[in-house]
């Protein structure tokens, strides 16, 4: 049974899509989405008023794992919808590219529960967009366009096999 609190923390993710109406640069919309998704084991831990020790939240429970992907699934699904709508840009199918590949492990360890499939299918996608969007407020030439993604790649294979294997 899923804990309350992880449900709660989880579902407050959904409140920072709120801001892809505020009419402002799409670079500044991905702040509060990035937070609350960084934040959310924490403040789950703040929510369980059980359990005031905050070191007991174990952000690598299956239980929060499984909550925490389906909210993934859901930001990422809102974020490519509105990106290929109102924020399109030539780089928009490799985002959604990425995306699919992304959503593959997602399926694999929902319904294999085995989280290496999330270390075999690296969440490309997300770093890649801010890195894109970024680059794209910026003005960047394409080429550092291009050469951005090796570093990305590189960083998130490193992350989710610590995250997910180790």
């Amino acid at each position: 049974m899923i804990n309350d609190s992880v449900y709660a923390a989880s579902s407050m993710r959904i409140l920072p899509l709120l801001v892809l109406f505020i009419d402002i640069p799409f670079i500044y919309k991905l702040i509060p989405i990035l937070l609350f998704d960084k934040v959310d084991c924490i403040m789950s831990g703040i929510i369980n008023l059980e359990n005031k020790d905050l070191k007991d939240v174990n952000c690598q429970s299956q239980e929060y794992q499984l909550t925490d992907k389906i909210m993934d699934t859901i930001t990422y699904t809102v974020l490519l919808i509105y990106t290929s709508t109102k924020e399109y840009r030539w780089f928009t199918p490799m985002i959604i590219v990425l995306f699919v590949f992304r959503m593959i492990g997602v399926l694999f360890y929902l319904k294999n529960d085995d989280r290496r499939m999330l270390v075999y299918f690296p969440n490309f996608f997300l770093p890649t967009m801010i890195v894109f969007y970024l680059m794209d407020y910026l003005s960047a030439s394409k080429i550092y366009y291009y050469l951005s993604v090796i570093p990305i790649f590189i960083y998130k294979i490193c992350n989710e096999y610590n995250y997910h294997w180790i």
